[in-house]
């Protein structure tokens, strides 16, 4: 009775996230984020953790995310997972103007939500990944008071980085009719402006990636890709590659549950306040 009365005491700790938050509205439709607040109150605006679901750039819900915010806001950080316009039916950049445009809405917004706009990251698993990587390597500001969009720290788990290379060549034919909108030989300068490799410099956010070496969906070479843009540009990006893991995440496995916790220290502490570090 003794450690249920705790767990339930602990659970009643978790703040309620808000959902259904509408952060933009395009030709009618509506995109919705939810937000979860940091566990341990602080006087201190907390930093974010904006998080994309993967799905190809055509499917998937924001829900996906759901547990990574949780996890995120244990950590004393606040979270949120976005719902962002997929293909075939809307077709690029629909989607990283969406992400972007998140982004903005907390900037926007920091003191409502107590959040430091200072310190926003991204994360994205596979297509979300891959949308983490353009905010962390861009930025296109935007309104009246020419926010920023990019972000100041990335966990990336087997994002695409680079579409031109090492893809199935009707895997790279698909994506460019239904989410890009060309045929794959006519798509050259879209793939050029979508593959993240291209945008890594030295004002790139510090970078955690997280892949598999039997990844036959984005190929791990894709990983590889990225930590020579990286090393090139002179920005950190830890590399985790993990052997014998495909598209996915299976943390039942101790070496793949350590690399996502570690993602996680790499998000607070690169996130952390000066007076923290």
């Amino acid at each position: 009775m003794i450690l249920q009365a705790v767990l339930g005491f602990l659970l009643t700790q978790q703040p309620a996230p808000q959902t259904g938050i509408v952060y933009r509205t395009v030709a009618g439709q509506e995109l919705k984020l939810d937000f979860y607040p940091p566990v341990t109150a602080s006087a201190e605006p907390a930093p974010l953790v904006v998080a994309f679901h993967g799905g190809a750039w055509i499917s998937g819900t924001r829900e996906q995310m759901a547990q990574f915010c949780i996890e995120a806001s244990k950590r004393g950080m606040a979270a949120a997972t976005v719902s962002y316009r997929l293909g075939p039916r809307s077709k690029w950049p629909a989607m990283i103007e969406d992400a972007r445009a998140a982004v903005r809405f907390f900037r926007d917004r920091a003191t409502e939500y107590r959040i430091d706009p200072n310190r926003i990251g991204a994360a994205g698993a596979s297509a979300g990944g891959h949308l983490a990587l353009l905010l962390g390597t861009q930025d296109v500001p935007e309104g009246p008071a020419k926010t920023s969009s990019r972000v100041q720290a990335v966990l990336n788990m087997f994002g695409p980085t680079d579409l031109s290379a090492d893809y199935n060549p009707g895997l790279s034919a698909l994506v460019a009719l239904q989410v890009l909108g060309k045929p794959l030989d006519q798509a050259g300068d879209v793939i050029k402006e979508f593959s993240p490799v291209n945008h890594v410099d030295a004002k790139s956010a510090p970078i955690f990636t997280i892949h598999g070496k039997a990844d036959v969906v984005v190929p791990f070479r894709q990983a590889e890709r990225l930590d020579e843009a990286a090393r090139k540009a002179g920005i950190p990006h830890t590399f985790i590659a993990i052997e014998n893991m495909g598209h996915e995440m299976p943390l039942e496995r101790p070496e793949v549950l350590k690399a996502l916790q570690d993602g996680f220290t790499f998000l607070t502490t690169t996130l952390a306040s000066p007076a923290d570090k």
